[in-house]
């Protein structure tokens, strides 16, 4: 039986991984000065390294409280496997910086230590701001009801079915007229990201005629560059076509015409959906 006869709609459930936790439940309702409430709203980065198994696990976390920009935690973060791939080009994390946290007990032990600092800060009624925060969610194995993410923001003002993220730094320039993540082989700087997340979010809700000029440009772009791919989808039909006479030795009939069927190349998707890259598993759009 095929899946659309199982499933018409094609919709499945979510999966989350058993070991992903809820964030705590609010025991009171916010307010302002009241020392037993949680913070209102804070602003959230990760940065992660390549861990065996192939996959990415938390090395460092910065949160900064949204209305006062007050720096609540700033903390490198033990990876729970063995290292293969520190990405200090990215990250901005060195081995010698991790062996000296762990060493003078500096350093979170694992994402669940650093979910439970986190929790010293929120609960489910705290508002997490950040940038692709999926990415971020995933390394703090964190389920969190109320997200406000500054790449969904931008990318719904250019257009509801826009697919592409703008990356962090793109939006500090255009947005902001601000260089960040200009630190060379160096990498980025965690806290640097938290404050330049919590500036393009603030801009956004205060300044939105800011917001809306920068996602008419880019929505013209966007248009431009679709327009183009058809051009450019229909000269590589017609090049199909063509080789396909031509080994058939110049015969052309409906039967010998070649198939609809096209290949994807990278090329073709990445900057449309913002995928790793396939040589690095990199992904761009998530700082």
């Amino acid at each position: 039986m095929s899946c659309c006869e199982t499933l018409p709609d094609h919709v499945y459930p979510p999966v989350i991984p058993d070991d992903f936790e809820e964030t705590p439940v609010a025991s009171v309702p916010y307010q302002v000065n009241n020392l037993t409430s949680k913070r209102f709203a804070v602003v959230l980065d990760c940065e992660m390294v390549g861990v065996e198994g192939n996959a990415s696990e938390l090395a460092q976390l910065c949160v900064v409280d949204f209305l006062t920009g007050e720096t609540l935690i700033n903390k490198l973060v033990q990876p729970t496997k063995r290292v293969i791939d520190w990405r200090s080009q990215y990250s901005g994390i060195q081995p010698s910086a991790m062996r000296r946290a762990v060493k003078n007990n500096q350093a979170l032990r694992g994402w669940k230590e650093a979910q439970l600092e986190l929790w010293k800060y929120i609960d489910s009624n705290t508002i997490l701001v950040g940038h692709s925060m999926q990415h971020d969610l995933k390394a703090l194995h964190l389920i969190h009801p109320r997200i406000l993410d500054t790449s969904i923001m931008t990318r719904m003002a250019v257009d509801h079915e826009c697919l592409r993220n703008w990356g962090l730094k793109t939006l500090c320039a255009e947005l902001l007229s601000r260089d960040v993540q200009n630190h060379g082989r160096a990498g980025h700087d965690c806290v640097e990201d938290t404050m330049a997340t919590r500036e393009v979010f603030l801009t956004c809700i205060l300044q939105p005629e800011i917001l809306a000029r920068w996602a008419i440009v880019k929505r013209a772009e966007e248009q431009e560059k679709a327009a183009q791919r058809e051009i450019e989808k229909a000269a590589r039909k017609e090049r199909m076509k063509e080789q396909s006479n031509a080994y058939n030795g110049g015969f052309d009939s409906e039967l010998d015409e070649p198939s609809e069927v096209e290949v994807l190349r990278w090329e073709d998707i990445a900057e449309d959906l913002g995928w790793p890259h396939p040589d690095t598993g990199y992904d761009p759009w998530s700082d």
